[in-house]
């Protein structure tokens, strides 16, 4: 069960909405019988097979809306009471879910459920006390992702705790989440990193060392109050007012919030197009026009550190991954402290001294994930620890 699966209902392409799908074919490979619930507001009942014997079969199911009280108190209070009982708001999708899996008289061995939302958790939960079955969560998000008060996480923590223990395993992206599971539920979380996909050919038809502008590309979701790419724009203002380029620009693929955060905080004089949401063919081809990715880092102190799933997403492309920011701690912890050093942009310092050796063909000082590197986090790997917890 996830609220998102990839290529319906949302152009996003990002892990939150690949990561059910790669998981799903990848057991449908295997021969095992597999079927999705998903949110999406067509009706979606497809069911394919392979020689293997597998079975996929995808099924939606219309999303709950959060309708706007009459006053923010009433907002409030609706919104603690959802914290308390689901999680969030789309734990109202449990009843349309239970009734779904009736109707069809669904059976299933093992349920993996995929947050964030919190509605596929607390559907499965609301599922283990009519069914039995082995029940799985996924975790790409802290428990407490979303909520920002001291009050809201702990009436999270007390009230959702039933809901964490009733799974069978965990699953986390990110380790020092799994170790915060430990101390606030007691449960043993299993780190499972995100899957980096197979990589996509370099296209050598776009000789960038060879141009006088520079393009600086990012795609995808930017948590404003948790990553800050203050340092990024401060360095772009510099880099296109020091002459070292004739053109400096930065090209965004994503959500309109977005644009209108980047478009109001980017300095002036800074060349910046808007792309709008990419088909993945479109995605593409901007990466492979652009010269350097941007990876944005955790820099909020107060939050649970992590590396954004962006970082893996731009590792499948021959191009290389410029991370600047004051990350929190994140890529030393799960890189090492070597490529800390030599990856992690925090200084304008650092930034022009790495920018200078690259107008002169020297791209070392960005990290581009080379087979080794990409292996380790390879679709194969990773799913081969997802299917020995399915079946032990």
């Amino acid at each position: 069960m996830c609220w998102e699966y990839e290529g319906y209902n949302s152009p996003q392409t990002a892990a939150l909405v690949r990561r059910p799908r790669y998981f799903a074919e990848s057991l449908f490979q295997d021969g095992f019988s597999v079927t999705v619930i998903f949110t999406c507001a067509d009706q979606v009942d497809t069911t394919c097979e392979n020689e293997a014997g597998g079975k996929l079969r995808l099924i939606s199911i219309p999303g709950v809306k959060q309708e706007i009280a009459s006053s923010k108190l009433l907002n409030k209070l609706r919104t603690t009471m959802q914290l308390a009982r689901y999680g969030d708001f789309s734990g109202k999708w449990h009843a349309a879910v239970v009734k779904k899996i009736d109707a069809l008289h669904l059976r299933f061995d093992v349920v993996v459920s995929f947050f964030t939302p919190r509605g596929p958790l607390y559907s499965a939960y609301c599922l283990k006390a009519r069914h039995q079955f082995k029940s799985i969560f996924d975790l790409q998000d802290p428990y407490h992702e979303g909520l920002t008060s001291g009050l809201s996480k702990i009436v999270l923590k007390k009230c959702f705790r039933r809901i964490m223990r009733s799974a069978d395993v965990v699953f986390c992206v990110n380790k020092e989440w799994s170790r915060e599971l430990e101390v606030d539920f007691g449960i043993r979380a299993t780190y499972l990193p995100h899957v980096i996909e197979d990589p996509v050919p370099a296209d050598d038809s776009a000789n960038i060392h060879e141009k006088r502008s520079i393009v600086f590309f990012y795609s995808g979701s930017l948590e404003e109050d948790l990553q800050d790419p203050g340092l990024f724009f401060r360095c772009l203002d510099k880099l296109e007012k020091s002459g070292l380029y004739d053109s400096v620009e930065f090209r965004y693929a994503g959500n309109q919030s977005k644009h209108n955060y980047f478009s109001t905080t980017l300095p002036l004089g800074i060349k910046y197009t808007y792309l709008g949401w990419l088909s993945k063919e479109s995605l593409y081809e901007e990466i492979n026009n652009s010269d350097l990715l941007c990876v944005f880092p955790i820099t909020s102190r107060t939050y649970k550190t992590c590396i954004p799933s962006k970082f893996y997403e731009f590792c499948r492309f021959p191009k290389p991954i410029m991370i600047i920011g004051d990350d929190t701690g994140a890529f030393r912890d799960e890189m090492g402290d070597s490529f800390d050093r030599q990856f992690v942009i925090r200084s304008e310092e650092r930034f022009f001294e790495k920018i200078k050796a690259y107008r002169d063909a020297d791209a070392s000082g960005f990290f581009q994930a080379n087979e080794d590197f990409n292996y380790t986090y390879s679709l194969p790997v990773v799913y081969q620890q997802f299917r020995n917890q399915l079946l032990c």
